[in-house]
């Protein structure tokens, strides 16, 4: 009888969107527990569902410890624990579009409270337990690979309450805290990537998640990525330690995977590049940045993004090498504001905004400012830098298996830049000051270079190249920076023949070794 009238409420509450499936029930009222047996919580699917559905099932429900006494008083059902048995939680998530409109950002909530208010007041449960649970999450309630899955769940709820007031202010429950913990957790992505990640902590009253970390792995080696792919592309890895979101809507992230939070901390990132040019390349215009942001499937605002300890790592191996040269980022810290993807909200103010430490070729101490405007998809931005003193032989493991040259000697003393770019060129002034600069010619094979190499080398230092900036004597060379924007390459290419078009005519190259460079390089 318990049974039929608890089921019947439930449909009848949630206007058939849900029934509830009951097992074997044993009750202990002089212990004041309830043991129930079997139990699914089941959406019933509707053919346009347009709302988050949740399902959850049980082995086995254990309520202790049920106070009689107010139940008769007042029609409250109070239990000081519930206990969960190999549960399985399953979250269908809506099939909405991502509508900007604010009072859009929170769902429908699901009316807990009208289900069991024409029989008990209140119910308060100090503290409900969901151990070694199962959690997936499923784009629409028709697919049947989950998006995300993780194994090992532990769910706390403290001073759970469901009641009057809950319900007038639009709340599936009230609780004192809830805690999710995700012992391990995968996230389908495409077929080349495998994303994995260990310790993650979510709690809705504290808004805050925290992943021990991530792992974006490649599912093929660097021999094998672009022969995978079927043309030239980067292969990207990407390790962290801990990642932690603060002051986030916990709810909206798991109902529809909407990132909202005021700050993001990463530490310990780890980001590498491998491009294998021997490949044919694909050409096709790519996005700008701001087309990208704007077209990230999930919607997403965070306003500081903070980065500590972390390292960048490119590497391109070119036709005619045996080894792929190398430019790193190490010991990178820095603050990314106004990440956000809310193009409605967009205005004239709307910018990212990226300031940022790092050691170049862990050597030199760099520091650089860009900025982006969010209301507009062409590629405009601007930026300004400067890097401290290094020796030039740092840059020898990228020269030597790039462009079969290497540092003899030579110190960088510093290099200062301003940039502008619009959607077609990019312009700007570099400093680029150093002394004592000597080069290298080597032959293209292993072997050791010969008279050929060493007469190259004698004319590239004599005649080619400057020594010193500023020379002897003379001012320091302020060179101007203008470069014609490719659209068929991403904004670091950009950035990097921006600054290669004043590095060039700092070191004294003339216009007819810069053509040749161009002309090779294409």
């Amino acid at each position: 009888m318990i049974k039929a009238r608890v089921k019947t409420e439930i449909d009848k509450s949630t206007a058939g969107e849900y029934k509830l499936l009951l097992g074997k029930m044993w009750l202990n009222v002089a212990g004041g527990s309830l043991t129930v047996n079997d139990v699914k919580f089941l959406p019933n699917f509707p053919e346009n569902a347009r709302e988050s559905k949740y399902s959850v099932s049980a082995d086995k429900i254990i309520i202790e410890n049920f106070s009689l006494w107010n139940f008769l008083r007042g029609k409250d059902l109070t239990f000081s624990r519930t206990a969960f048995i190999n549960p399985v939680i399953k979250i269908y998530q809506s099939a909405v579009a991502r509508e900007k409109d604010e009072k859009d950002t929170i769902p429908h909530i699901f009316p807990l409270y009208k289900i069991i208010k024409s029989q008990v007041s209140s119910v308060t449960i100090d503290l409900i337990e969901i151990k070694k649970s199962k959690l997936f999450i499923y784009r629409s309630y028709t697919d049947t690979n989950a998006v995300f899955s993780g194994t090992e769940n532990d769910i706390r709820i403290k001073n759970f309450k469901v009641n009057e007031t809950s319900e007038k202010t639009n709340h599936i429950f009230m609780a004192e805290k809830v805690e999710v913990v995700i012992k391990k957790f995968s996230y389908q992505i495409k077929d080349l990537y495998a994303l994995e990640g260990t310790g993650l902590y979510a709690s809705y009253t504290d808004s805050i998640v925290t992943i021990d970390s991530l792992k974006l792995i490649p599912k093929f080696n660097k021999q094998d990525f672009a022969e995978k792919v079927g043309h030239q592309t980067d292969r990207i890895k990407l390790t962290t330690g801990t990642i932690s979101f603060e002051k986030m809507n916990v709810k909206l992230f798991f109902e529809r995977n909407w990132l909202l939070a005021q700050t993001l901390e990463i530490n310990n990132l780890f980001l590498g590049a491998y491009r294998d040019k021997n490949y044919v390349r694909k050409e096709k215009q790519v996005k700008s940045l701001q087309q990208i942001i704007r077209d990230i499937p999930i919607l997403i605002k965070i306003n500081e993004i903070h980065l500590h300890n972390s390292t960048v790592v490119y590497e391109e191996l070119s036709p005619d090498a045996d080894l792929a040269g190398k430019i790193t980022f190490n010991r990178i810290s820095g603050t990314v504001t106004g990440f956000s993807n809310d193009s409605i909200y967009y205005s004239s103010k709307s910018e990212l905004q990226l300031n940022a430490n790092a050691y170049f070729m862990n050597k030199a101490k760099m520091t650089s400012t860009y900025s982006f405007p969010l209301n507009t998809t062409q590629s405009i931005f601007k930026g300004s830098g400067r890097m401290n003193s290094m020796p030039f032989s740092a840059l020898n493991e990228l020269m030597q298996n790039t462009a079969h040259i290497h540092a003899k000697d030579g110190m960088l003393d510093s290099m200062i830049f301003t940039i502008q770019a619009n959607n077609n060129r990019s312009d700007g002034e570099m400093g680029f000051f150093y002394h004592d600069l000597k080069i290298e010619v080597e032959k293209k094979d292993s072997e050791k270079s010969g008279l050929k190499e060493k007469m190259k080398s004698f004319v590239l230092n004599k005649f080619i190249i400057d020594s010193d900036n500023p020379s002897k004597g003379k001012k320091p060379r302020i060179t101007s920076m203008n470069y014609i924007r490719n659209p068929n390459r991403f904004i670091f290419n950009n950035v990097y023949n921006t600054l290669l078009s004043g590095i060039k005519p700092s070191l004294g190259l003339k216009e007819r070794s810069v053509k040749k460079l161009k002309n090779k390089k294409s």
